[in-house]
């Protein structure tokens, strides 16, 4: 949830309620969940992968956060205006920028600041 008041899911383990406030949270799509809205319209983020194709994970990204180690792929998805340091370098990131890399990674990718920003990863 990236802005809005929020949604309530309806999941196979009962009711789930997220604000822009919450971590994201991971279920199987194949439950196709019913969402309803609090009041208004809501901006999301959603990080959705074949089972198949490995373990996908999308995580809120705070100053000082990093994706070390090995990885299928990677990005980070900038909300707000963020500085992200790849190994020795730093990249400005403006609001609504995405930067993923699709090949087998390894290097450290360190949220310098700013923010809020999300990463996400695919892993074997």
């Amino acid at each position: 949830m990236l802005h809005g008041q929020g949604v309530t899911l309806d999941l196979p383990g009962g009711a789930r309620t997220l604000t822009p406030a919450d971590d994201p949270i991971a279920f199987d799509g194949e439950a196709a969940p019913m969402c309803h809205l609090l009041d208004g319209p809501t901006e999301d983020l959603n990080l959705m992968a074949r089972r198949e194709a490995g373990s996908a994970r999308l995580r809120r990204a705070r100053p000082g956060d990093a994706i070390e180690g090995t990885t299928r792929w990677r990005g980070v998805y900038a909300h707000g205006r963020a500085h992200l340091d790849v190994d020795d370098h730093t990249t400005t990131l403006h609001a609504g920028t995405l930067v993923w890399s699709d090949g087998a990674e390894s290097s450290c990718w360190r949220l310098h600041g700013g923010g809020p920003a999300w990463f996400l990863t695919l892993e074997d």
